[in-house]
């Protein structure tokens, strides 16, 4: 796994976390699943120290998803106290890719029906401020969250947290997970949502 952070302009120890499993199952190339959530949070954390949260915004980049949930696991199981005191909020993107070929839908599902509104906001506003993401439809809802990728540790526990995916690919998990699936510009656009969400987060904490 991978760890890094954009420091707080306070001391406080709570933070925001981003984070994707940079990992693939072994007949994959794993440009859907998952390398479109691990560029995603690299991008983020790249644009994001440029700015100046007043929490500290964290980023990581999980191993062993496939294998079932084991790097983010691991670090829950080092670092439990922690989360459960400074852990404001956990986003998890797996697979935040809208192959076009399949439709224009993504889904944010979130276990805090008090942040649904705060997304369908930011959602807005980025596609008011960039026309050529009209065509997107990002639905945000409730969903409990305490299965299926690494943001079920934080959901099981009673932290919240969401979970970011694009129109899904009917090629994970083979050998025709290709980069010829990949949209950059669904990319983009969930990134900008993510990020404002959690620079929010950061801010109003």
């Amino acid at each position: 796994m991978v760890i890094g952070d954009v420091k707080g302009s306070d001391s406080s120890p709570r933070y925001v976390m981003l984070g994707a499993h940079m990992d693939t199952v072994y007949n994959a190339d794993g440009a859907v699943d998952n390398t479109s959530g691990t560029v995603t949070v690299l991008e983020m954390a790249r644009n994001m120290v440029k700015e100046k949260p007043r929490r500290t915004i964290r980023f990581a980049l999980w191993s062993g998803e496939e294998e079932g949930l084991f790097g983010s696991g691991a670090y829950w199981d080092a670092h439990e106290d922690d989360i459960m005191r400074n852990c404001i909020y956990y986003e998890n993107l797996d697979m935040p890719n809208i192959d076009t070929m399949r439709g224009y839908n993504g889904w944010i599902g979130t276990n805090d029906n008090g942040t649904i509104e705060h997304y369908e906001a930011i959602r807005d506003k980025v596609i008011d401020q960039e026309p050529r993401f009209d065509k997107y439809n990002i639905t945000v809802d409730y969903s409990e969250l305490r299965f299926g990728s690494d943001q079920a540790h934080w959901a099981a526990n009673g932290k919240r947290t969401c979970f970011v995916g694009g129109s899904g690919s009917w090629e994970y998990h083979t050998y025709m997970d290709t980069i010829d699936h990949i949209n950059p510009e669904s990319l983009e656009l969930f990134g900008m949502i993510i990020a404002s969400h959690a620079f929010y987060l950061a801010k109003m904490d």
